[in-house]
């Protein structure tokens, strides 16, 4: 009697621990829930100024006492214009961030305003060089065109790239706004000039013709090229 209660013990133990192996096997195969995305409203996303909203901020802004009055005879241009986040505890309203660079005097000035109205939220000086605009750009680069120098070097197939806004050459007014450009060759595998355009005066303050590689250097940087 013993000996036929420890057998169906046991039968009864194996049972046991199968069952508990298949449900943790089953468990354990069950793919787990992905998280659902929320989706994003695309009314929440910042959309940029339209052609016509951009041309209204930035007369709004040139006609604010402080730029109206303060620039009289400067020459100023607006770099940038971008929506602005209200103060949470401000009523809220469309703000519109505008960076004004006045070449004069070679300052930059941050105005922030209610778009509806066209008043005056903030006013902030910038520190250091605030980057080209594409208008600078388009500038620079109508300069380099119309020399006649450079323009040959385009004409023969060279490409016209950068815009970085750089320090001035040595003896060059500290106040006057630069823009460093690039003449590639026609494959953009070398720089053939550095050129430096002063946009204060809207002329080249500089130009640095780069060497060709000697056939060492080429046959250095060939091998570069095959190490990598």
């Amino acid at each position: 009697m013993t000996r036929l209660l420890s057998i169906h013990l046991k039968r009864l133990t194996v049972i046991v621990i199968f069952v508990f192996t298949l449900g943790g096997a089953t468990i354990a195969q069950q793919p787990t829930p992905s998280p659902v995305p929320h989706p994003t409203s695309a009314s929440a996303l910042p959309q940029a100024f339209t052609p016509q909203e951009r041309a209204k901020i930035v007369s709004q802004v040139l006609a604010l006492p402080q730029v109206s009055r303060g620039t009289v005879a400067h020459r100023v241009k607006v770099l940038r214009v971008a929506r602005e986040s209200g103060d949470k505890e401000a009523p809220p309203q469309r703000l519109a961030s505008v960076i004004l660079f006045d070449y004069t005097v070679g300052k930059a000035t941050r105005f922030v305003i209610a778009t509806e109205t066209g008043a005056l939220v903030r006013e902030q000086p910038l520190r250091g060089r605030p980057q080209a605009s594409e208008e600078e750009l388009e500038e620079a680069r109508r300069i380099i065109q119309a020399d006649a120098e450079h323009n040959r070097l385009l004409q023969a197939g060279g490409v016209l790239e950068g815009g970085l806004i750089v320090d001035g050459p040595p003896g060059a007014p500290s106040l006057h706004r630069f823009l460093q450009m690039q003449v590639l060759t026609a494959d953009r595998s070398r720089i053939q000039r550095l050129v430096t355009v002063d946009l204060t005066t809207g002329t080249i303050a500089l130009t640095k013709e780069q060497p060709a590689p000697t056939p060492r250097q080429e046959a250095a940087i060939c091998s570069q090229e095959l190490g990598a």
